[in-house]
């Protein structure tokens, strides 16, 4: 969409609501820009989101529109937005993650936003357009951004650099600055007083207790992520294979899109040679996250490079042992109630998990209380919080 298209299908829209527009004097106008839902953790926060924001409605005294793609809400969800008053808009652009889309929403997302008089624009991602009216609030949540991948290939630095450019562009514009975690917000270079953290939320079922553990059956373990290098799956290939060395039997599923050209092949090889199979299983829908993890014993983690890690707040909620690189964000989400291990040593992984199976029934009620601070209401609620703080500075 051009920003000429944008503004006529704007007025279009201003047009039929009239009425509405005239009858209510709004203490505030915010914009919502959902307009990039990848797969994986950004549409999950949207759907999350969304859903949360459809059973509630609006703060109190706020104009709302809400920016999706096209065909990417639910028709129920959709239609309760409406009956609460939000104005939803599709946004027919590229994809996201490529610098075509990218573009196409630095001028699309601040048209729209100039043309409804937008008092706060909301943006999940470190690349926030930074022409939009109104006071720009920024969600953090890539550690890609802020922190070169260490298994990055110099071919792809100079695409490195451009996108944390944009992020510092964006972050100095934003009158607040969200992070998913305390330890992620470390690595945002933006002042500590503008910066808040939104922890997401986790839409599965709590487990009702703790399931039993072995009784002389296969610990299995699952990864859950894209197959990337940093993610080092090949860890929980060689850990897996270090518990069966131990005696202990074990499986492993890994699970995730192929993000890096030839990651699935490498780890395909790497299972066969040390675990006689296969261990990936492609692409994890996300209405099948909970029989997966409710039918495991441990969710393997195998980097820290992180900026929230959903799979292991999903893993404590279902009542799966956390398996994870000590650090101090797997700390801050897990509060003890996770495995961990010297990253990058699948001898000691295995040897810890080992030595923690002996309390494993009370680290996964542990767990399942612990998961109880990250819900999508939460999310919703503390991010409108910190939009009505980016308004009243505006207004004073």
């Amino acid at each position: 969409m051009t920003p000429v298209q944008a503004r006529t299908y704007l007025l279009s829209q201003r047009k039929r609501c009239s009425l509405k527009w005239r009858c209510r004097e709004p203490m505030s106008r915010w914009l919502l820009d959902f307009s990039v839902q990848a797969p994986g953790g950004s549409s999950v926060h949207a759907e999350g989101f969304l859903r949360v924001l459809a059973d509630s409605g609006p703060p109190v005294g706020v104009d709302l529109t809400v920016l999706v793609p096209k065909d990417s809400l639910a028709a129920e969800v959709e239609k309760m937005l409406c009956s609460r008053g939000i104005r939803v808009m599709n946004l027919p652009l590229g994809g996201a993650g490529t610098w075509r889309a990218r573009l196409d929403r630095h001028l699309a997302v601040p048209a729209v936003s100039w043309l409804l008089a937008s008092d706060v624009v909301f943006v999940p991602r470190e690349a926030a357009p930074i022409l939009c009216r109104g006071r720009l609030v920024v969600l953090c949540r890539n550690m890609k951004v802020w922190r070169r991948d260490p298994t990055l290939r110099s071919v792809h630095e100079v695409r490195w650099r451009l996108l944390n450019l944009a992020g510092r562009l964006a972050v100095h514009r934003a009158a607040r600055v969200l992070a998913t975690s305390a330890t992620f917000a470390q690595s945002i270079p933006v002042s500590g007083s503008r910066v808040s953290v939104v922890y997401h939320g986790c839409d599965l079922a709590y487990a009702d207790h703790a399931r039993p553990l072995l009784d002389g059956r296969e610990f299995r373990v699952v990864c859950i992520g894209t197959l990337s290098r940093h993610k080092r799956f090949d860890v929980a290939i060689e850990a897996v294979s270090e518990l069966r060395r131990a005696g202990q039997p074990a499986s492993l599923n890994i699970w995730g899109a192929e993000g890096e050209a030839n990651e699935r092949t490498r780890l395909r090889r790497l299972g066969v040679e040390l675990l006689g199979a296969d261990p990936t299983r492609g692409v994890l829908p996300h209405a099948d996250r909970l029989a997966v993890l409710s039918s495991a014993d441990a969710l393997f983690v195998g980097s820290s490079f992180e900026s929230f890690g959903m799979p292991l707040v999903e893993a404590m909620r279902t009542g799966a042992l956390a398996w994870a690189p000590a650090s101090p964000l797997v700390d801050e989400l897990s509060a003890g109630t996770a495995v961990t291990y010297r990253e990058g040593d699948p001898v000691d992984a295995a040897n810890e998990l080992l030595a923690a199976l002996l309390d494993a029934a009370e680290r996964r009620l542990r767990g399942i209380e612990e998961s109880r601070r990250f819900t999508w209401r939460k999310c919703a609620a503390t991010t409108f919080t910190e939009m009505e703080k980016a308004g009243r500075r505006a207004m004073s």
